[in-house]
């Protein structure tokens, strides 16, 4: 390990690309880690030899093992970092049921990951592009993933104040959260009501390490798993995964993920836009910024030409039915919903443009078309 650079060591390589050549760089180093409480050993974990202190604990919180930094007397690293020794001040007697799980090398866990936890109560609310920017943040360009690849990262993100209070890496994704959890434990810092990030698969156990740490919200890069999916159902908690450049999949509790709302301002949506902005203070609903000739633009902020909601012109109404009718025709739209569906039926076109037949609404045909 390099002691100014840890976390990776230097390597040498064979690459082929448009010819065979000879490279050189980092590759993520990776050890064995053993947990010794009270003289015993408790686990002996794959990880990233770095924050071996908040490595153990966040794995003994995690697991219900401690609560609180008060009982512990003494925490010592080994000087080669692959030990880690923690004297309580009372008497332990190891877990006798050890799982082991999905992680990479075979994580540890004692408990079953679908039992013992209390629904995660929250009303967190959260902008889809807050989501977006913590994770943009989540690898700055000093990281040790910039430096090597190969290595997971863990965030805890405060959207109040749109910051990421923690960052770690471990070459093992579960090891992250407990990374996180140790850290929080060091610095007095309460994950309660924040946002979990990770880069990695979300397991059925590290779904219960979040419900741990009290996080309504954990995003992943990439995939659930199918138990984690059910649990989080569960436990109320919002699971998200693919959280990429403008798109994201949520798979539970989707209400704690705002979005924007847009409002025909037509005599009464004016109105209802404007209650909900002035009166009621919700501060979701999508601006409009005219733009002369070209018309109207989505967002813009307040301004000299923008206002709340958008108003259907009638080269809007023609663009947008024209639009709707070309996907439908094309089996390219999708329309799941019995009231949307019947509107259409009485939704025809009418002149230059497109209108309900007399007697009918068109009120969810207009929202699909705007």
């Amino acid at each position: 390990m390099d002691k100014h650079n840890p976390g990776a060591v230097p390597a040498a390589w064979h690459e082929y690309k448009n010819g065979w050549y000879q490279a050189d760089g980092e590759v993520i180093e990776e050890a064995l880690i053993t947990i010794y409480v009270n003289g015993a050993e408790l686990a002996t974990i794959m990880a990233s030899p770095l924050q071996q202190d908040v490595l153990a604990l966040g794995f003994m919180k995690n697991e219900g093992l401690i609560e609180s930094l008060a009982e512990i007397e003494i925490l010592f690293v080994s000087k080669l970092g692959c030990c880690v020794d923690v004297w309580l001040n009372r008497e332990f007697e190891k877990p006798k049921r050890v799982i082991i799980t999905s992680g990479c090398g075979g994580g540890v866990t004692f408990d079953d990951p679908r039992v013992g936890i209390e629904p995660v109560e929250s009303e967190m609310r959260l902008e889809p592009g807050k989501l977006r920017e913590a994770f943009r943040r989540l690898q700055p360009p000093n990281s040790l993933y910039a430096r090597s690849r190969g290595v997971h990262a863990a965030g805890l993100f405060d959207p109040l104040d749109d910051e990421l209070v923690a960052i770690v890496e471990d070459v093992g994704r579960h090891n992250t959260i407990d990374k996180i959890s140790g850290i929080c434990l060091q610095e007095a810092i309460d994950p309660n009501g924040r946002v979990l990030l990770v880069t990695g698969r979300i397991s059925s156990e590290m779904l219960r390490k979040a419900a741990v740490m009290g996080c309504p919200i954990i995003a992943s890069r990439t995939s659930p798993t199918s138990i984690s999916i059910e649990i989080a159902q569960a436990w109320n908690i919002t699971l998200i995964g693919y959280v990429r450049a403008g798109r994201m999949r949520v798979y539970s509790c989707p209400e704690r993920i705002k979005s924007l709302e847009m409002v025909e301002v037509n005599d009464i949506g004016a109105q209802v836009a404007d209650i909900l902005h002035q009166d009621l203070e919700y501060d979701n609903i999508m601006m409009m910024s005219w733009k002369g000739r070209a018309g109207q633009q989505l967002g813009g902020g307040f301004g000299k030409n923008t206002s709340l909601g958008v108003r259907t012109t009638k080269q809007l109404k023609r663009i947008g039915c024209t639009t709707l009718k070309n996907l439908v025709e094309a089996d390219k739209i999708i329309l799941n919903d019995y009231d949307l569906l019947y509107e259409l039926t009485t939704f025809s076109q009418s002149k230059t443009s497109y209108e309900a037949e007399e007697g009918h609404n068109d009120d969810l045909v207009i929202c699909l078309v705007i």
